[in-house]
């Protein structure tokens, strides 16, 4: 019994300090990214995607598929696949309401070696 409280207070202490600390800094750190003309988000990127009635430990996991860009050639959007439920869903969602981590998908990585093998592309 004594580990199981132990256990709960340690996770606890997690979810609190990953909230307060981890997703704080993060979107701050590519709010400042972008006012200096970075592109915010990439495809291949893997992303905390923001849901208005949920809290920030429970928001999905995403990765970036393409970008959707407006009339002026500016990232609007992005159409990420989300894991939900056991099932992939592909779904729209704002620039603003995408929180790039500091990994990208290495699968997407992957299949893009491919298809530039396919081409014989020299990048």
């Amino acid at each position: 019994m004594r580990r199981f409280r132990y256990l709960s207070v340690r996770l606890t202490h997690f979810w609190n300090r990953r909230r307060r600390e981890y997703l704080a800094n993060l979107r701050e750190f590519h709010r400042n990214k972008v006012r200096k003309d970075a592109k915010p988000v990439q495809v291949g990127d893997v992303v905390t995607v923001f849901e208005e009635n949920r809290k920030r430990g429970d928001w999905n996991l995403g990765v970036l598929e393409s970008l959707i860009k407006g009339k002026d050639d500016v990232v609007r959007g992005a159409n990420i696949r989300v894991i939900t439920k056991g099932k992939a869903l592909r779904m729209p969602r704002s620039v603003q309401k995408l929180y790039p981590l500091e990994v990208r998908s290495a699968t997407f990585r992957e299949g893009e070696l491919q298809r530039c093998k396919r081409k014989s592309c020299t990048a």
